[in-house]
């Protein structure tokens, strides 16, 4: 945010874009070990980021509009959410073994 000036909800899109990018390919490969269609994969990944960013990003609104809390802090605190939420649905929706 500081660096570059963005306000925190465009500094939290761009580290999440990029975090997105390269997430999908360690949890495919190192994390899940994941040997399905990779298109298909991709989909899913996609849509299951797009949940568990709308859910860091409520958090992050609502911390900071609603309950006063420091911008920085509020950046650390709305990374839970995301992290439970993403890991949970990329096992079980996205990177699901088949056996």
């Amino acid at each position: 945010m500081g660096l570059v000036g963005l306000d925190e909800i465009a500094a939290n899109a761009f580290g999440y874009g990029v975090g997105m990018i390269v997430s999908f390919f360690l949890n495919k490969s190192w994390t899940f070990r994941y040997s399905g269609p990779v298109l298909l994969a991709l989909v899913k990944f996609l849509i299951v980021f797009a949940v568990a960013y709308l859910l860091n990003l409520g958090s992050l609104i609502v911390l900071i509009h609603d309950w006063g809390v420091n911008r920085y802090l509020a950046q650390a605190i709305a990374i839970g959410p995301y992290t439970v939420s993403f890991f949970l649905l990329s096992k079980v929706v996205v990177f699901r073994s088949r056996a």
